[in-house]
């Protein structure tokens, strides 16, 4: 079979044997954590072609489309310069600004894809199913940008802005159509909560847009809201219009709520880890301050 190997904390990874052209692809689970985020990121595949150093949204993009580096760093609007298949944002030696822009993007794809994937799976579709369905949606819009552009440069629209409204109302508008096609969950269930699902996941990209760093607890709360998010679109399209399961992140300001909740966990959880590790140093400390007494007395 294809080798196979599990990534480090970090993400990376090494294969042996002969890999020359081969491309990737990288499977999340329930232990994969997001870093830029805390979260558990379970059941997203991303793919990169031959010759990546990295696995992103961008490169999974690029996979599935057949559509060049230049081509999806344009339509998505990434910074001049930046190659979506070497790119790595959390790089210590990128440009920090550009390393923003380049994770804001990222995110925003997945909050789209996740979340637009647990209203299918709400619908009754399987995980797998509702995320490949997800997934290629978003990828057919991309494509169909990047081939509009390519035949008028000068087009209004160039790039595909996840948050904006119409543009994520056009993509659940092709899934609802892809749904009906594949018939891998109800059209109907899903088409009942299109529009507040549009609007929300058009608030969380807002928010995550709004992101200034990727270091801060606000920034990695910013990234953490779309696991709330994909919470609230399941229950609501399981619950079949039962008005007391909403979406209520159609409310911009319980994006804003949601956010500050996330924050205060994160920041508990690394006030938490520095307590840990300040008692693990203090232990060290005492261990190496016996030896040393111990050496002293041996002298005497």
């Amino acid at each position: 079979g294809e080798p196979s190997v599990r990534t480090a904390s970090d993400g990376s990874f090494s294969l042996s044997g002969n890999v020359a052209g081969a491309s990737f692809v990288a499977q999340t689970d329930e232990t994969t954590v997001d870093t830029s985020s805390g979260e558990i990121l379970d059941n997203v595949t991303l793919k990169a072609p031959a010759g990546a150093s990295v696995v992103t949204p961008a490169t999974t993009i690029m996979k599935e489309a057949g559509i060049t580096k230049e081509e999806v760093a344009s339509v998505l609007g990434l910074p001049d310069g930046v190659d979506a298949t070497t790119f790595n944002p959390y790089s210590p030696e990128v440009d920090p600004v550009v390393a923003l822009a380049v994770e804001k993007v990222s995110q925003q794809v997945m909050t789209t894809v996740n979340a637009i994937a647990s209203a299918v799976e709400g619908a009754g579709g399987s995980k797998a199913d509702a995320f490949s369905a997800a997934l290629e949606t978003v990828v057919e819009v991309v494509k169909e940008r990047a081939e509009a552009v390519k035949e008028d440069p000068t087009i209004a629209k160039a790039t595909v802005d996840f948050s904006d409204a119409a543009e994520i109302e056009a993509v659940t508008e092709k899934l609802s159509a892809k749904i009906a096609e594949k018939g891998i969950a109800s059209r109907e269930d899903f088409d009942a909560v299109k529009a507040d699902l549009s609007t929300a996941v058009k608030n969380v990209n807002a928010a995550i847009e709004e992101v200034t760093d990727l270091t801060s607890e606000a920034s990695m709360a910013a990234f953490a809201v779309v696991t709330e998010l994909n919470e609230q679109v399941k229950a609501a399209t399981e619950a079949k219009g039962d008005p007391a399961v909403q979406i209520t992140m159609t409310d911009a300001e319980e994006v804003s709520k949601a956010k500050d909740i996330k924050s205060a966990e994160i920041k508990e959880k690394i006030d938490s880890m520095k307590s840990e590790l300040a008692i693990l140093e203090s232990q060290i400390n005492e261990k190496s301050n016996e030896k040393s007494n111990e050496k002293s007395n041996e002298k005497l």
